[in-house]
């Protein structure tokens, strides 16, 4: 099973600075190379700060021989009200989701980024627009990679999306990182350490407590939210042995 990550964070675009980015890039970093996230290699994670559209291309071109691709925005976003796509800011552009879809017959993506709306139509309308070019988890002696290659084999193929925030809402940006993404890794390190037998934590079940464990610990209104798929296995996030 060939895994492919993106992180891509954008700590200064011209929306401007956010200083969460490189909290999430570090933490998912350490998350994924841990046990509890997979085991995955270093060289299987490509990390993208302030990343231009033609590095973003060149990312997923990438990845494109993977069997799982795992992709990671952290930044400044917008929602299309005419297409009804997210958007996400670049250093020198703002390009839709689907750039960041690979050719790939897993994936999962997660966007923390705002979801306010715009339209392309009125932009296009404008004279111009100018872009500045300006907890290790619990050491287990045997690997989880071997146990999350096989979770993920059992799985149905297609692309699974969450979102930190719904149409319309900002995602809440901190100094130890995005909101959302701190709680999706502190509900898989405290599942972890739960009294249960499972090996698996789903990407749906991580997002569905992350939204309590948000709403818990962070003054924030946004609602996260994933896409709706008619699939019986989700991707694992987490994974242990039992």
């Amino acid at each position: 099973m060939k895994r492919r990550a993106l992180i891509i964070y954008m700590t200064d675009t011209p929306s401007g600075r956010l200083d969460g980015p490189a909290y999430d890039y570090k933490n998912i970093h350490e998350y994924l190379t841990s046990n509890l996230g997979g085991n995955w290699y270093s060289n299987e994670i490509i990390a993208l700060q302030n990343a231009t559209k033609r590095q973003l291309k060149e990312a997923i071109f990438r990845m494109a021989d993977s069997d799982y691709a795992f992709v990671v925005f952290s930044g400044h976003g917008e929602f299309e009200q005419d297409t009804k796509l997210q958007y996400i800011e670049l250093l020198d552009d703002e390009v839709s989701i689907k750039e960041l879809f690979v050719n790939s017959k897993r994936q999962t993506i997660i966007i923390d980024a705002c979801r306010g709306y715009f339209s392309m139509r009125e932009r296009l309308l404008e004279k111009s627009k100018v872009f500045s070019m300006a907890s290790e988890s619990l050491y287990h002696e045997i690997s989880t990679r071997e146990l999350f290659n096989n979770k993920l084999a059992k799985t149905e193929e297609g692309l699974t999306i969450l979102y930190a925030a719904n149409e319309n809402q900002t995602a809440l940006d901190t100094n130890i990182g995005a909101a959302y993404i701190s709680s999706l890794l502190n509900i898989a390190k405290k599942w972890e350490l739960s009294s249960n037998n499972m090996e698996e934590l789903t990407i749906k079940d991580a997002h569905e407590k992350a939204i309590d464990y948000l709403y818990l610990n962070f003054d924030t209104k946004q609602i996260p939210v994933i896409n709706k798929e008619k699939r019986l296995r989700y991707y694992p996030f987490a994974v242990k042995y039992s």
